[in-house]
This record gives structure tokens, sequence and C-alpha cells, in this order.
């Protein structure tokens, strides 16, 4: 399931274009967030910010250089369930970056998130 919002150059971080992946197994979901010219593994071209929580993640993103005027925010909140903070991450590949969010519990994410698509906490000025 994709997901796309734009935004504009005022300084909002906007939600980026992403998809949502359940095939990794019942208690994973996998978030690819789709950021063109992204350099892979350390990226050069911009900072990431990540950060785990008991039920979702912030993640933004701030680009520099070439990506200068991309900036992205995806902050989730009311995950059904607890997430299990050793076992996510966050993988930078080359034009996407993944994040692997895996459940405490051994529950789906199938019906809830796919459904309902994920909660989304209003984006703010930075």
């Amino acid at each position: 399931m994709a997901y796309t919002s734009r935004g504009d150059a005022s300084g909002i971080l906007t939600t980026p274009n992403y998809v949502l992946d359940t095939n990794l197994g019942s208690n994973k979901l996998r978030v690819t967030i789709q950021i063109q010219g992204l350099k892979s593994s350390t990226p050069t071209n911009g900072e990431i910010v990540f950060d785990l929580h008991d039920n979702g993640f912030l993640f933004e993103f701030h680009g520099q250089q070439a990506l200068k005027d991309q900036n992205y925010s995806l902050h989730i909140h009311q995950l059904p369930g607890v997430l299990d903070y050793k076992r996510s991450q966050l993988i930078v590949r080359e034009d996407a970056v993944e994040i692997i969010l895996i459940k405490a519990d051994n529950t789906s994410w199938s019906s809830c998130v796919i459904n309902e698509g994920l909660k989304i906490a209003e984006n703010v000025k930075k």
C-alpha cells in the first residue's frame, strides 16, 4: 500500500511517499520511504533523525547539497502493539530508507495497519 503527500518550500517538513509491506513475517512491518538521490549506507547528502518509542516512531530527513529542498517528516503514533526496540531498525539504501518495525509479541500487523493505515502526527514548522 503506497501513500503520497506533497508540501511546499515554506520550511514545513512534508510527509514523504512511503509504502507498507507486511510480507516479512507476521510481527514485522517494513516502511519504505522514497528519497530520490539519497546516497546509500551513510547519507552524505542529508541528515536523518530516527527515534523509536513504545508504539510509534519519528523519522525526519533534512536534505543537503543537491537534496537541500527535500525535507520530510513521518511521525507515527498509536501503532497497534508495542515495538521491540532491539530488533527494529532503519536501513539506508540508494534512493530510499527502510524502517523495519518488529512487535514485541508475535501478533500480526496486517489487519490493523493495512486496513487502517498509519496514524500520522501533524507535521510542524522547523
